[in-house]
């Protein structure tokens, strides 16, 4: 039997289809809901008022528990406990730095160099990332160079750019010097290593840079996504850090 719906039938193989498509959807939400429960914590169900505020804490190694599989919300926090939970908050909020800074030399801009680039640094939780770098050479002539700040999440061996609005760097004549500035932001995900440069592309004239310094700084802060908690359970502050539960 077909429905009636504004007046015309509804195929059955059109209510087939829907019923299909109403039942992967509840599957898929139940799927979600299940990932979106990476804490150990039996005592604090999804649920719970405190299960996204026990996650933020969780996920940035601020609390590891009272055992691998309790967080006891209900229990006292002692003076002692308190020293542990602020000190590792103030390490959370506390700016990590990668500083690079570097006499480049001589540059064949038409090779597309890339110079001041950082060593790896993998979060342990979602963090973002600003990149300041900043390039200063003396042109052999007319030149001009386009700067951008690029990363890498496989130590080096690929690249791809974060700053899509370019600077530009240049002189117009042999012997001038000229700097520029770059900034970008780039968000960063748990477990993943990165590394950051800074890459030149020719925008005009054929000479070479005969002289060139720059200099890269990247500052690291806590970001807040909307998907506060690990992504997996190894992902464990206990496993990561080897800290005393609290």
């Amino acid at each position: 039997m077909s429905k009636e719906v504004h007046g015309r039938s509804r195929p059955r193989w059109v209510m087939t289809s829907l019923a299909v498509v109403i039942a992967a959807g509840a599957l898929l939400l139940v799927t979600l809901v299940a990932r979106a429960h990476h804490l150990p914590f039996t005592d604090v169900p999804t649920s719970g008022v405190v299960h996204d505020a026990v996650g933020w804490l969780y996920a940035r190694g601020i609390t590891t528990g009272c055992t691998a599989t309790l967080y006891c919300p209900n229990d006292p926090v002692t003076r002692a406990s308190m020293a542990l939970f602020m000190n590792r908050l103030g390490k959370v909020l506390s700016p990590v730095y990668r500083w690079v800074e570097s006499d480049s030399g001589a540059l064949d801009i038409d090779a597309s160099p890339r110079i001041c680039s950082t060593g790896d640094f993998t979060p342990s939780f979602p963090m973002r990332a600003l990149v300041i770098g900043t390039v200063s050479l003396e042109a052999a002539g007319p030149l001009g160079v386009m700067l951008e700040l690029r990363a890498s999440t496989n130590s080096g061996a690929t690249w791809f750019p974060i700053s899509y609005f370019l600077s530009r760097v240049g002189a117009s004549a042999a012997g001038e010097w000229d700097t520029a500035t770059k900034t970008a932001f780039f968000d960063l995900s748990p477990g993943t290593p990165y590394r950051f440069a800074i890459q030149l592309f020719r925008q005009s004239g054929t000479a070479d840079a005969t002289q060139s310094r720059c200099d890269l700084m990247v500052q690291f802060t806590n970001r807040n996504p909307d998907g506060i908690l690990p992504d997996a359970a190894s992902d464990a502050p206990a496993a990561r850090h080897g800290e005393k539960r609290r």
